[in-house]
């Protein structure tokens, strides 16, 4: 079968293929972000733990108006969950994700 496509059907057909491209690409990016994230949010729990940390153990430094707090979840492998609370004006409590 090969019937010609129509200018409006070729159009639809190239942003369609632009769009699949256009999501590849922003899945592509947000991989690397998260990786970024995973290798970041390691790094701060090691720096911030003492070698000695146990399960369940908080450890918060202030940085500026906020506390930075990284909990000890899990051992070998090390599991932790980074918050962070911000005070003065627009306090507020977010949690960020277990790394």
């Amino acid at each position: 079968m090969t019937e010609l496509v129509t200018s409006e059907g070729k159009r639809a057909i190239d942003e369609w293929q632009n769009a699949i491209k256009m999501v590849d690409q922003a899945r592509s990016r947000l991989r690397n972000a998260e990786g970024a994230l995973e290798t970041t949010e390691e790094r701060l729990a090691k720096w911030m733990l003492p070698e000695d940390a146990t399960v369940g153990e908080k450890i918060a430094v202030w940085h500026g108006d906020s506390l930075i707090q990284v909990e000890v979840l899990g051992l070998n492998p090390l599991k932790t969950k980074i918050s962070i609370r911000t005070r003065g004006k627009h306090g507020f409590e977010q949690g960020l994700r277990v790394a």
